[in-house]
């Protein structure tokens, strides 16, 4: 019962088909190649998901940043907004601050909007038929708040311009 010439023994030694120049066969792949191909593709997953928390980490300080830089915008209008009232024509200063309003009302909407969805998506939910409609306005509504908030600025500074020449 010695089994056929190579000496026996089940399974039957393998060809070295890495020295002999020819691909594996897919039924005679090593335990050892496939442990070495599973162990790429671990790394792989990895580095794969370093690479998404990294980038989720980058867009984190991004938005940090813009809200911040956003808060402080908002802040320095109110006071230039308030240095200059009384001075120049008082509609124009009433305008500007009912364009400043409206363009903050819009921009912390538009922020608590997105932090619901992002919250809603992150349990598991999926977002209202309202929050895919605002999604999709995202442009307009950032046209619109940026828009106010730059014809604000530019009354105030209009306003404050003749505070210095009148």
């Amino acid at each position: 019962m010695g089994g056929g010439g190579y000496g026996g023994g089940w399974p039957p030694p393998q060809p070295n088909y890495e020295r002999l120049g020819l691909p594996e066969p897919l039924g005679f792949v090593s335990s050892e190649r496939r442990l070495q191909k599973l162990e790429q593709e671990i790394l792989e997953l990895k580095a794969q998901v370093s690479r998404r928390d990294d980038f989720s980490q980058w867009i984190d300080k991004a938005t940090a940043y813009q809200t911040t830089v956003m808060a402080v915008a908002y802040a320095g209008f109110f006071v230039l907004w308030e240095k200059v009232s009384g001075v120049g024509v008082s509609w124009l200063h009433s305008l500007a601050g009912l364009l400043i309003g409206l363009s903050l009302f819009v921009y912390v909407f538009w922020t608590l909007a997105q932090m619901h969805g992002v919250h809603v998506q992150a349990v598991g939910g999926k977002p209202r038929p309202t929050m895919e409609w605002l999604e999709s306005k995202g442009p307009a509504v950032f046209a619109f708040s940026a828009l106010t908030g730059i014809a604000a600025g530019a009354l105030i500074v209009g306003v404050w311009i003749y505070r210095f020449f009148v």
